[in-house]
């Protein structure tokens, strides 16, 4: 590969990467390229250039994007909006991930390689997959133990390790925000690659699948069972349950993850009382991953209540798993409040007032007891109220505790 020397950099993107990767060909080349060494050699190449990748504004990266003309690894994947493929080599490639939808799902990876915060900042969660059971090749149950919480900052790098030894999500503050990535990838490999898994649950209801290369009828079985249920949720159900006898468990349980998003609260019920029945004990843990699936990702429908960092960091921290006390840790060590409690009920008053006028069922509407029962529990006080009888108060908690996203205020 033509490349220039890593210390001749020339202007412009197209030059600043190409002198990059002739310093990643460079280095790996010398390990024989060993998989395991790139993670280090990319981030040391990474933080070799950061100077000059932390000064780019998100107009620069826009408008190189727009003129590049070269092949594109996943022009149409969702992983990104989009994913920005800036150079191609035989055994690596090196990406932007453009992020408007703020969040990824837990996931592993396929690929070696490190990554850099470019703009915005993110929170990034690290988890451990333990006591794993395999159900099926595709498809582990286990216990997922959250590891590590951090705030990435541009120009903040971290290595990825191909493989389940680094499993993590990133919840984006800001709207855009954009990453850089040295991966390999190979043009030439014969080697079957090691799958990406995505993890769902938390504690030992949790499970592991692999999450790229599944067969289109999978895709098929999904969309129509949200047509179905759209139009003809009798017959959704009962074609639903009649194939319970016949297809795997792991299929059944795809299909009940894509839909439990969708259903209301008693069709909801029937489907996984059904899906219990079919499968027997393990499709308990099954079942109680899915719930908590279902309760993060209605959590996410409320930050488009955001309108700002600070409105993104709260939905960030209110994410399971996650309870009152390390919300409040997090909260003074991230925004140096001096009162986490005062910061947190401020902005979820904010949300409130600002929702009022909305017309949707994700937004958080909090009418004054119920913000003097928040205030209260906020505080670990029982400040008493000529409004309010204590009665109503515990009423108002009782229901603050079940709503989504302030169950975790609440453990």
């Amino acid at each position: 590969m033509d490349v220039r020397p890593a210390d001749n950099l020339a202007v412009g993107l197209p030059a600043l990467f190409e002198s990059m990767a002739g310093a990643v060909e460079h280095a790996w080349a010398a390990t024989n390229r060993s998989p395991d060494d790139l993670p280090l050699i990319a981030a040391e190449v990474l933080d070799r250039h950061r100077t000059e990748l932390t000064r780019l504004s998100f107009a620069d990266i826009a408008e190189e994007a727009l003129a590049t003309r070269g092949p594109q690894l996943n022009a149409d994947s969702p992983f990104g909006n989009p994913p920005i493929t800036w150079l191609m080599a035989d055994h690596f490639c090196i990406e932007s991930y453009l992020w408007l939808e703020n969040s990824t799902g837990i996931h592993d990876h396929g690929f070696n390689g490190a990554w850099m915060n470019l703009v915005g900042n993110s929170i990034h969660r690290q988890f451990q997959f333990d006591g794993a059971e395999t159900l099926s090749p595709s498809l582990r149950v286990g216990s997922l133990i959250p590891i590590n919480w951090e705030i990435l900052e541009p120009g903040d790098i971290r290595q990825i390790p191909r493989g389940s030894e680094f499993i993590h999500d990133l919840f984006h503050l800001h709207r855009p925000t954009v990453t850089l990535i040295i991966r390999s990838f190979s043009k030439h490999s014969r080697d079957a690659p090691r799958l990406q898994q995505s993890y769902t649950g938390f504690g030992d209801c949790s499970f592991a699948r692999d999450s790229f290369g599944r067969p289109d009828w999978e895709v098929l079985q999904k969309r129509l069972m949200y047509s179905l249920d759209a139009v003809t949720p009798d017959l959704a159900f009962d074609l639903f349950s009649r194939r319970l006898g016949e297809d795997s468990l792991e299929t059944a349980l795809m299909m009940l993850k894509f839909i439990i998003l969708h259903l209301k609260p008693e069709p909801r019920a029937a489907y996984l009382r059904a899906f219990k029945a079919a499968y027997g004990p393990v499709a308990g843990r099954l079942v109680e991953a899915l719930l908590l699936y279902r309760q993060n990702y209605t959590l996410l429908l409320f930050r488009r209540l955001a309108e700002d960092p600070e409105d993104m960091l709260l939905f960030g921290l209110l994410r399971e798993p996650t309870d009152l006390t390390t919300v409040l840790e997090r909260i003074s060590t991230t925004t140096k409040a001096s009162n986490p409690e005062i910061w947190l009920f401020e902005r979820l008053r904010s949300i409130s007032d600002r929702a009022q006028g909305q017309d949707t069922e994700w937004a958080i509407r909090l009418d004054e007891a119920a913000l003097v029962a928040l205030r209260n529990q906020l505080t670990g006080r029982s400040e008493p109220s000529g409004d309010y009888s204590a009665e109503d108060l515990a009423l108002q908690s009782f229901f603050l505790s079940h709503q989504s996203p302030l169950q975790v205020l609440w453990k």
